[in-house]
């Protein structure tokens, strides 16, 4: 339909050229009018007079020639005149400037922020070299492995080998990565690093160049390379520290070079700090061989070609799989943007969700001004009045105060700019313990331009409103009456601007509050154990190569250690922490109800787990130390699972398959909520960790000081091997937090655009109601002349406050339902349409409506009706 698009623009443009002409001839026909009649006067005759006018312009096309170019400097002028009334006008009334300014700045400075935040995270692209030729080269993975993260961005490092080679014609060149946590030995014990484990051509298929030494170009180097935040903070930017060894896992490397800033990685706001190349960690550490990495094409030309993914597909289902179990269904290419495909769907989301709680503080901030500004116009009715005698069009008066109202905006614009610098540097400060996360949202260029736009567009919509209304006037009753009393329209426009307030903060308030119960709801649900006064550390023993036996008896030790320190009640490992987000699935089977394999929620524990945690058992026993290897396999499992395999029988005695391995029931435990608060019970089962060995586990200590226990357990650690580090050591209760980030800070940020919305909202009706009972002075001492009644008074503003409030609470209420709706996911099961927090708002709008209007109506008994009347 473009063809159709085309002649409706045509037509468009023609309509608007004939109506420009027409305007213009309009303005020829005034100019000979007035030359006729100047002939006239001078003693002419009609006819000779009306020839010589036409003469003297010449013909309407040259004349329309000349008036564009005397009306274009013209209009110059009168540009730079409404400019400099705007200011003197603004200066005269330095109140309202100040408080329109920082009102419109707080809308614009919530927004910008988070649309920095925004972009940082979706928009910005990677500080490497032509980042838009940069791709993630994914599989999609049909019957997968049970690694962690999203399927298809973990490959077999063997297979990256194989698609380097079989991609030469498909793309320039293609870098394997992976993020892994060193532990990098200090004098204090070793304290863990994130780092990457890369392919050689990493930094060469990136584009990046040093800013120090140089990168490695091939993977056998046994050197490292710093990123240049960790060689500031770590190092202090000595310049001395290329050739120095760094012994990382154990392993020394020799640092070649520092990264060139901003480049942290090639993950949006994940650090990097290190990177050591493949090869050279595989001569060192033959475990590293099955490494799964993600992998990075660079393709010229900004886009593979249309058949590329067909041909990757057929490649990579020649290259052989790791194990028989796993089918290649497709091979493709996605952009390289630093989020993962399916992280990026959900970032958006919320990020969307924070964005539009910030535009309504906005729209609160930008109504309140529009109520404002219609306020003034009232007092200025009798200035706009005597304009429009002396001649101005109603045009021209809007545009002069349009441009007052833009000029308002992008004042507050700019302070909108600034104040989203505060708030991003704070963003960028902000830690999440055992977590490297930093995110450089400082305002870029494009923040700065939807910054000053979005100040535009909201100065035009809630300007332009204002400014016709205060042009709409009666020349004769606004030089008459002065300007002392506003219209009804006006005052019902004030009305609605201050509605539109309150309904913009009954949203935000309802969904800052849905967050915050849906958050109460979730921390009072029972986790099915108690993390109170419990610590956890977590110990990888699989860099230093140490066999099965090595590392159990290390585990051992380390456990008898701690469980010695002061103050200790109890410790015990486990291969997953509960309610920190993480999980493991395994497939089992029992040839009872259910003969297909289902999949479940793993844990590998030892002896005193259940103990430590206080998880209680139901039937049956706990693990002893007996169950170790030579003995029989053993399970526990929660009710849910024996209610789904063995419906109506007793589980204990009862056999699980896993793997060929036959396990037997020795335990039953109470359901939980093992990996988030919001989730419904679900199948989940306990191995023995003397039957099962993992070389990452995480050591679970209770005890009465947390502080203390952590220091303890890293000198015990640091006594038996320098080269482990305890990594995300922190007390239970605090990992048990960390998936709840999202939802803390959404209720945090949303709450505080609530209070503020709210604030303005007050503000609003206060505004609004002194105004009003400013200009009804008259008709109020008329009243109590009358005889009416304080009561009767406050009924009359009380009322008029109550209707406003209630029509901006019924319709936030409305537009609040349906937005609740889509929270449903980040509420813990706590219902949208929660009575609790929809009463609580809306009690709390009655209130701040209640005490808004009390004092306006206070100054309406106060009214002298003597006084009242002489001043009219």
């Amino acid at each position: 339909m473009s063809w159709l698009r085309g002649v409706r623009a045509r037509l468009s443009s023609l309509l608007r050229r004939r109506v420009a002409e027409t305007r213009m001839d309009e303005e020829i026909a005034f100019h000979i009018e007035r030359q006729t009649e100047k002939n006239i006067r001078q003693g002419m005759a009609p006819s000779e007079a009306r020839r010589r006018a036409l003469l003297q312009f010449g013909g309407v096309d040259r004349h329309r020639e000349e008036l564009r170019d005397v009306r274009r400097p013209r209009l110059l002028a009168e540009l730079r005149q409404d400019a400099g009334y705007t200011v003197r006008s603004l200066r005269a009334a330095p109140s309202f400037a100040v408080t329109a300014v920082v009102v419109i700045a707080l809308g614009v400075g919530a927004t910008t922020a988070l649309f920095s935040l925004a972009s940082a995270l979706l928009l910005r692209p990677l500080p490497v070299a032509s980042p838009d030729e940069l791709y993630m080269l994914q599989e999609i993975r049909s019957a997968g492995t049970s690694s962690s993260g999203p399927e298809g961005q973990r490959i077999p490092y063997a297979r990256y080998e194989a698609y380097r080679e079989g991609t030469r014609d498909m793309a320039q060149d293609l870098a394997a990565h992976a993020l892994r946590t060193f532990a990098l030995r200090t004098e204090a014990g070793a304290q863990p690093v994130p780092g990457a484990v890369t392919s050689g051509n990493y930094f060469e298929v990136l584009g990046l160049r040093p800013a120090l030494g140089r990168y490695y170009a091939t993977g056998d180097e046994p050197v490292a390379v710093l990123s240049h935040r960790f060689w500031r903070t770590h190092f202090n930017e000595d310049a001395g520290v290329i050739g120095r060894v760094v012994h990382l896992d154990g392993h020394a490397y020799t640092v070649v070079g520092v990264a060139a800033r901003p480049f942290d990685g090639s993950s949006v706001g994940l650090l990097t700090s290190v990177w050591v190349p493949f090869e050279a960690l595989r001569a060192m550490d033959p475990s590293v061989a099955d490494q799964r990495v993600g992998m990075i094409a660079r393709v010229p030309g900004n886009a593979p070609d249309p058949g590329t993914g067909a041909r990757l597909t057929a490649l990579a289902r020649q290259i052989p799989a790791e194990s028989p179990a796993v089918t290649i269904e497709r091979a493709y290419f996605t952009r390289l943007t630093g989020l993962p495909d399916g992280a990026r769907g959900g970032v958006m989301g919320f990020m969307g969700m924070l964005l539009a709680a910030a535009f309504l503080v906005l729209l609160i901030a930008a109504a309140n001004i529009a109520a404002l500004l219609l306020a003034r116009a009232v007092v200025r009715q009798r200035e706009m009045g005597l304009r429009m005698a002396l001649g101005a069009g109603r045009a021209r008066l809007v545009r002069q105060l349009l441009t007052e109202s833009m000029t308002l905006f992008l004042a507050g614009g700019v302070g909108g700019i600034l104040l989203a610098y505060l708030a991003t540097a704070y963003f960028a400060r902000i830690r999440i313990p055992g977590l490297p996360i930093a995110i450089e949202a400082a305002p870029d260029l494009r923040v700065l331009a939807f910054a000053l736009g979005v100040a535009a567009l909201t100065g035009i919509m809630f300007g332009l409103a204002p400014a016709l209304r205060a042009t709409r006037t009666d020349v004769a009753r606004a030089l008459r009456d002065g300007g002392a009393r506003g219209s009804t329209a006006q005052a019902r426009g004030r009305s609605i601007f201050v509605a539109a307030q309150l309904a913009f903060a009954t949203v935000l308030l309802i969904c800052a509050g849905l967050f915050v119960r849906g958050l109460q709801h979730g921390l009072s649900q029972d986790p099915g154990f108690h993390a109170n006064g419990v610590v956890v550390g977590s110990v990888d023993l699989e860099p230093q190569r140490m066999d099965e036996a090595a590392a159990r008896s290390f585990q051992a030790e380390l456990k008898a250690r701690v469980s010695a320190l002061p103050g200790v009640e109890s410790a015990a490992w486990a291969s997953t922490v509960l309610g920190s987000g993480n999980h493991t699935t395994t497939r089992v089977q029992t040839t009872a109800a259910e003969p297909e394999a289902a999949s479940v929620t793993m844990n590998i524990v030892d002896e005193g787990y259940l103990e430590t945690l206080r998880i209680p058992l139901l039937r049956g026993r706990g693990f002893r130390a007996a169950d170790d290897g030579s003995a029989t396999p053993v399970v526990i499992v929660n009710e849910r699972l024996a209610e789904r395999f063995w419906p109506g029988v007793d589980a204990l005695g009862q056999q699980i398959e896993r793997g060929g391995r036959v396990y037997e029931v020795i335990g039953v435990t109470p359901n939980g909520r093992y990996v988030e608060l919001n989730e419904e019970p679900h199948s989940f089962i306990l191995f023995a960790a003397a039957q099962e060995f993992s070389p990452q586990m995480s050591l679970h200590v209770r005890g009465r000081d947390d502080a203390a226990l952590i220091h303890g357990m890293r000198q015990e650690l640091q006594a038996m091997n320098p080269d482990v580090a305890l990594e995300f050591a922190m007390p239970l209760t605090r990992m048990m937090g960390l998936p709840l980030i999202p939802q803390r800070f959404a209720a945090s940020l949303i709450g505080a655009f609530g209070v503020l919305g709210l604030l303005l909202a007050g503000a609003g009706v206060y505004g609004m109601m002194s105004y009003q009972v400013a200009q009804r002075r008259r008709e109020f001492g008329v009243r109590i002349a009358l005889g009416a009644t304080a009561r009767h008074l406050l009924r009359l503003v009380l009322g008029h406050g109550a209707v406003i409030a209630g029509v901006g609470a019924f319709v936030g209420i409305a537009l609040a339902a349906g937005a609740a709706r889509l929270l449903t996911s980040m509420l813990f099961g706590l219902r949208p349409l929660d009575p609790v927090t929809f009463g609580g708002v809306a009690l709390t709008l009655a209130v701040v409506a209640l005490l808004a209007c009390w004092a306006p109506a206070r100054r309406a008994l106060r009214v002298d009706p003597v006084v009242s009347l002489r001043e009219e």
